[in-house]
Order: C-alpha cells, then structure tokens, then sequence
C-alpha cells in the first residue's frame, strides 16, 4: 500500500514499479515516523493482526491433524504391508494427542500395555528368584 504522500513522486514511483519488495521496505520505514492517527485505524489495525495470527493458529492446527490422522491410516495400512504398522500407529497417536483427548488416553492405554507385554516377556533380572 502506498501512502497518498508519496504516490505522486516520480522518482518514487520509478523506484516502486522497478523494485517493490524494497519499496514495501521502505513505505513501512518512511509511514512509521508519521504520527499514528488515533481514531478507529489502529484498532483496526489491530484487529487484522490478531486475526491474522489466529488464522495461522488454525492452520497449524489443521495440519497437524491432517498429519496425525495421515499417520495413523498409513499404520492400519502397514499391518498388511511390509512397514513398521506399530510405529507409525504410536506417531500418529502421539501428533494427535496434543489436540484430542481421546488420542491421549488411548495412547496412555497402549503404553501400560506395551509396559506388562514387556514385564511379561522380558522379566527384570532383580524379580527372578
């Protein structure tokens, strides 16, 4: 965006038309000495940064999901395929954990149980008497 102030200026413009990643740069640098107006601007100003950070927020969100479910089929599919079907299963568990709580606790579960299966086949030398 342009400040009215300086769209104008030829030299300005040539130097906008030529190189406008630079003249962004530099439109923030020039707008930012002006004194800020205090009306509804700013605040609208700021609105549009926190929406802004909220939708990357979301969009991360739904990636990360998407990437937890993702997994999570690859390691259904993987029980009837060669591949680490298990493995992938537990990643899938433990991305989507962090954002349902049904993954944690599912994921708690299989954890206490790969824990006993592990007590059961490999006992610990100090119980072995």
């Amino acid at each position: 965006m342009v400040s009215p102030r300086f769209a104008g200026n030829p030299a300005f413009s040539r130097l906008f038309y030529s190189n406008w990643p630079m003249c962004l740069m530099a439109t923030h640098v020039l707008n930012s000495f002006r004194v800020r107006n205090t009306d509804g601007a700013s605040k609208w100003v700021e609105w549009a940064k926190a929406m802004l950070i909220r939708s990357l927020q979301q969009a991360k969100r739904f990636l990360k999901i998407l990437f937890g479910f993702t997994l999570l089929v690859l390691g259904f599919v993987m029980f009837f395929t060669p591949g680490p079907g298990w493995l992938t299963i537990l990643l899938g568990l433990g991305v989507l954990a962090a954002e349902f709580v049904w993954a944690r606790q599912l994921l708690d579960r299989l954890k206490k149980q790969g824990a006993r299966i592990r007590d059961t086949v490999f006992p610990r030398a100090d119980r072995v008497a």
